[in-house]
């Protein structure tokens, strides 16, 4: 946050309405640029260099507060999050960062000028260890939102039945918990809303929150005009109700969110460009893809992420059939960004349907982490790969021989491997909840850049040797700008080099 004595304290100078001619030439034609275009400018820049800009002139001052203010983290008192996410200021535009125990500096900034509340558009909040369902904190949350503009909220922490409280008139991407509590009806009105993402602790008693959910989202015609709907189920922390969770497994709750969504309906929805989908659902895949079709109309999917565990043929032997849900849903031409995580279905089943999912579409962006029987059938795999020819953005990550590529990785870069890790672990955080969306990527980059730089030998010959086992074949992959292989980054620039990297050996000679 701007320290009060480096703000501008006086508000009678307008760049854009004082007009001096001798002034106006002999200024450089940057700093007769508008307003609205410095601000654009500047969106490229990082939090350190913004926060300079701020102190530099009264010109470049708004266009930098713009920015600096339009998204605002909120952490709590992580040391180790907290770190990260300062030394990453340097390499991208994070916002205004703010530790919630000093919130209440946050509104009086606010309330002392009242353009920084104009300015303020995107309210995230790091992680789920603040407690929103303790009245004090949710009066402090409440007292924030209604002073600003919100288009996106992203909050895992906070359960859905608060919103009815909150102004969110203009929000137009939304992140929210459902979890237990009592099933009181809430009423949530949220006319613009675009996008929404629901993380969820799959319990029964929870199924009554989703069907309330659908019913909301048809009654206030939020479901016309729905892009992007996403589901992620809350991740057990406790070992014990982890190991016992994995042994009785339970049918996603959304699924009830689908089945009263379909009762409700008045017509068939054509807006839905992107669905994400988790959790457990047996061997129900066919029926439930059914069910999604009598809703949306998913031929207009462009965008699905699909986290499911199924069985096709629970307790019988392997044979060939069309009853996994991926396949059922790829009804879609139009489909160009896909992302598989691997599911408890047999190896078999789950090879043919990527096989034919590959042949059905050419994707933009394929994200895929992978298990299968033998080296035959990742190389059966790659070969479909190496057909999609408009491939942009690539990432794979081997799970059939992730201990025997971890510990080769680990034998050429020895106890580093540790530091690998430690920022991997930190960068999946940072991605769950949304917080950098769309500067991901260039983070993700710097972040690894000290890494690359002090092993990129061992890690081009690591990555040489995996590549050539597989068989990829990066160059005829002519439209790709991002490439991501077992967690390690590279990227295009002036062949495959690693991230950021001028000086490495080309990976791919």
């Amino acid at each position: 946050m701007i320290h009060p004595k480096f703000r501008r304290k006086s508000s009678n100078f307008r760049p854009n309405l004082y007009y001096d001619s001798a002034l106006i030439q002999s200024k450089t034609e940057f700093e007769l640029l508008p307003v609205i275009t410095l601000i654009k400018i500047f969106s490229y820049l990082n939090t350190t260099d913004l926060l300079s800009i701020c102190l530099t002139s009264r010109l470049f001052y708004l266009p930098a507060i713009i920015n600096l203010y339009e998204k605002i983290i909120i952490i709590n008192d992580d040391e180790t999050l907290i770190k990260f996410v300062k030394n990453m200021v340097d390499y991208a535009d994070l916002g205004t960062i703010v530790n919630f125990k000093n919130i209440d500096k946050l509104l009086g900034v606010i309330e002392h000028t009242d353009k920084v509340g104009r300015h303020i558009k995107r309210l995230i909040i790091l992680n789920d260890k603040i407690d929103f369902d303790n009245d004090s904190n949710y009066l402090k949350l409440q007292t924030l939102i209604s002073k600003i503009h919100l288009i996106q909220l992203i909050n895992p922490s906070l359960n859905i039945n608060r919103l009815e409280s909150l102004n969110l008139s203009t929000l137009k991407y939304l992140s929210i918990t459902i979890k237990q509590d009592n099933h009181k009806a809430f009423d949530i009105k949220l006319p613009n809303l675009k996008a929404l993402k629901v993380y969820y602790e799959n319990k029964e008693f929870n199924k009554v929150k989703f069907q309330i959910l659908a019913k909301n989202l048809v009654k206030n015609k939020i479901i016309d005009n729905l892009n992007k709907l996403e589901f992620e189920e809350l991740i057990v922390k406790d070992l014990k109700l982890m190991n016992e969770s994995n042994n009785n497994l339970q049918l996603a709750i959304w699924i009830d969110f689908f089945i009263e969504l379909n009762i409700l309906k008045f017509q068939k929805y054509t807006s839905l460009t992107t669905l994400s989908i988790d959790g457990f659902i047996n061997n129900q895949g066919y029926q439930i893809c059914q069910l999604m079709n009598l809703i949306f109309d998913l031929k207009n999917l462009q965008v699905l992420k699909y986290n499911i565990k199924e069985f096709s043929h629970l307790n019988e032997v392997h044979y060939e059939n069309d009853h996994n849900l991926l396949i059922n849903l790829l009804t879609s031409s139009n489909l160009k960004c896909l992302m598989i995580n691997p599911t408890f279905d047999c190896l078999t089943c789950q090879l043919n349907m990527i096989l034919k999912m590959l042949k059905m579409v050419q994707l933009d962006t394929l994200d895929l982490k992978f298990e299968f029987l033998n080296l035959d059938n990742v190389k059966q795999l790659i070969t479909s790969i190496n057909n999609q020819s408009n491939l942009k953005q690539l990432k794979l990550y081997d799970k059939s021989n992730e201990f025997a590529n971890e510990h080769e990785f680990k034998k050429l870069i020895g106890d580093r491997f540790n530091d690998f890790e430690r920022i991997n672990f930190n960068l999946q955080l940072l991605q769950k909840y949304d917080a950098i969306d769309y500067q991901f990527d260039r983070i993700s980059m710097f972040a690894f850049n000290e890494f690359y730089k002090s092993n990129s030998d061992n890690i081009a010959e690591y990555l040489n040797n995996y590549l050539k086992v597989i068989g990829l074949d990066i160059k005829q992959f002519k439209q790709l700008n991002k490439l991501n292989v077992n967690n390690i980054g590279l990227m295009n620039n002036n062949g495959y080099r690693l991230m950021n990297i001028e000086q490495t050996p080309v990976i791919i000679e």
